[in-house]
């Protein structure tokens, strides 16, 4: 797992800009509405920085990456929603309680990462299938 001071390294290094850290309450809300409990790294990484700032992309995958408020806000039409494509409405996510549980496509399926880790190692390796 990349520790979260090294990812925002490795994504300030790809010009993303990120949102300040969520705040406890914000992240008590995100658990709330998801009904569990955030896995520890998942709630470290939220602890660090909130998605990327609105609008703002990989400019590589084109992946954006939410915040708990955007996470919430879409969580009725895609409850495991953590990310998108920003030139498609193909939504990304997993199960937020477990940090292997694979990162789907969820409208066809696909994965496109072994688990929430393994998403952020593929993304700042170019290794993504988009």
């Amino acid at each position: 797992m990349i520790p979260p001071r090294v990812l925002i390294e490795e994504l300030f290094a790809r010009d993303i800009q990120l949102n300040p850290p969520a705040t406890r309450d914000a992240l008590s809300g995100l658990e709330a509405r998801l009904g569990y409990t955030l896995h520890p790294y998942i709630l470290s990484v939220f602890e660090a920085f909130d998605g990327f700032a609105e609008g703002d992309f990989d400019q590589r995958s084109f992946i954006h990456v939410s915040s708990v408020a955007e996470i919430i806000a879409c969580a009725d039409q895609y409850p495991q929603a953590f990310a998108d494509i920003a030139w498609s409405a193909q939504m990304l996510g997993c199960c937020l309680g477990r940090v292997d549980d694979p990162v789907r496509d969820l409208d066809t399926g696909n994965v496109v990462a072994a688990g929430y880790a393994d998403f952020w190692k593929k993304l700042v390796s170019n290794q993504l299938p988009f």
